[in-house]
This record gives C-alpha cells, sequence and structure tokens, in this order.
C-alpha cells in the first residue's frame, strides 16, 4: 500500500477506472524519481473552461490547454513535501487521445506523468532539458504499460 497522498478531485464526471489510472500514474512517477512515500500532491480533472482559467489567471494564457502544473514550491528531496497542484482537461484529453490514436487511459496517463515530471523540477524549455524530460517520461509510460511516443522535443 502506497504512502502518498494523491487527493483526485473531479469537477467534470470520470469512469472510476480513468481514476484509479490517473492514481496509478502519480504514484508510478513519484516511485520512478524516488520520491518519499510521505510526499503528496494534488490532481484536479475538469473541463476546458477550468483549465483555461486556470492557465490565465496564473500564467496569462487566455486559453485552454490539456495540462497544468503548480509546484509548492517545498523541497521534496527525501522529505515529506507537498509537491503541488497538477490539472488536466479531460477534453483536451479525448481530444488528443483520438489524433494519437490511442484511448483516453493512455491520454490521461501521459497528462498526468508529464504534469507531475513538472511538479518535480523538469523542463522542456531547452532542448537537452527537453529531451531528458520526455526519455524519463517515456521510461514511466512503458512501467505503466501505456504506449506513447510523444512529440520530438526538438
Amino acid at each position: 500500500m502506497s504512502r502518498f497522498e494523491i487527493d483526485i478531485q473531479c469537477a467534470v464526471e470520470v469512469d472510476s477506472t480513468l481514476i484509479t489510472a490517473a492514481r496509478r500514474a502519480v504514484e508510478t512517477t513519484l516511485r520512478h524519481q524516488k520520491v518519499s512515500e510521505l510526499t503528496s500532491v494534488t490532481l484536479l480533472l475538469a473541463d476546458n473552461a477550468r483549465l483555461q482559467q486556470l492557465n490565465r489567471d496564473f500564467l496569462g494564457y487566455d486559453e485552454p490547454t490539456d495540462v497544468l502544473s503548480f509546484p509548492s514550491g517545498e523541497s521534496w528531496h527525501g522529505t515529506e513535501a507537498y509537491l503541488g497542484d497538477v490539472a488536466v482537461s479531460i477534453p483536451k484529453a479525448k481530444s488528443q487521445a483520438v489524433q494519437a490514436g490511442h484511448d483516453l487511459r493512455s491520454e490521461l496517463c501521459v497528462l498526468t506523468v508529464h504534469g507531475v515530471l513538472h511538479l518535480l523540477d523538469y523542463d522542456h524549455a531547452s532542448i537537452a532539458d527537453a529531451r531528458r524530460m520526455w526519455s524519463v517520461q517515456e521510461e514511466i509510460l512503458r512501467r505503466l504499460d501505456v504506449e506513447y511516443s510523444g512529440p520530438d522535443p526538438y
């Protein structure tokens, strides 16, 4: 049994199997990165309007997006910490799953892993950082049995 505290909030109706997959994606990412089990994360599953509002209010972009991460700023290396919040747009995840040719569960896992990696200080602002983040993301997705080859990070 995991001692991670993962608070999943559903602002849209979501099948319980997707909630289970999202929780597993958070746990697998934290374990892969050797994060202390006394760590907590909040995951919000919402609609495009909510993601657009968050994107506008906190990042200055007045448009919906697929995933947002809000790191708490607490140090997480080896200690108990609240890592922060990840918000995923379920409608965006559905449309991206169709475009990518895989199911919603897979896309939700991709977005959740990506968001949690951002909480853990990964970024894709530079070519080197993007390649590093995508490599780690693909390793975690393999552990989740999600076949996904994201875009070339540059």
